[in-house]
């Protein structure tokens, strides 16, 4: 594993693309599928909070820089939009078997365990990751985001944890 689960900071994501199923450890705040929508939220709450657009242009940067964190993809959506996504993160791909040993060392079950699970080819983003991170917000249109337990849609040959 490139990154190691750290609960809220690098988390464990599993993704279903063209009905294959994959695990992923990367940072969090790669999992905001709609850049707009994320940034647009982000410069509502400055304003009310009555700070000025340049403050918030200060602390989160230009839109287009803000994007350029992510390789310049504002919204994972289309069928291009995913399969670059994906290869850019194909360095934070993992496989059952290291997270199993992972999991297994792990002191604190919680920070080892998956708490997104985005199923492209349905459109449906599970969060179970706790505040402040509201990523199943923050889809594109036509998506469905929701705040649940999806271990039940994990295959049970890729079920490295045991369930809480």
């Amino acid at each position: 594993m490139k990154l190691l689960p750290e609960y809220c900071h690098n988390i464990v994501v599993g993704v279903i693309y063209k009905r294959q199923f994959s695990w992923y450890v990367t940072k969090v705040n790669l999992w905001y599928l709609d850049y707009q929508k994320y940034y647009e939220t982000m410069q509502q709450k400055y304003i009310d909070m009555k700070r000025t657009i340049k403050r918030f242009i200060y602390d989160m940067g230009t839109y287009e820089y803000f994007c350029g964190t992510r390789w310049g993809i504002e919204n994972v959506l289309s069928d291009k939009s995913v399969s670059k996504f994906l290869d850019k993160i194909e360095v934070y791909r993992t496989n059952y078997q290291e997270l199993k040993d992972f999991y297994n060392k792990c002191e604190n079950g919680i920070e080892c365990l998956p708490v997104v699970l985005v199923d492209f080819d349905r459109k449906h983003f599970f969060n179970y990751i706790q505040e402040p991170y509201f990523l199943h917000e923050y889809v594109p249109k036509g998506w469905k985001g929701t705040y649940e337990n999806f271990y039940r849609f994990i295959p049970e040959n890729q079920k490295f944890f045991t369930e809480q």
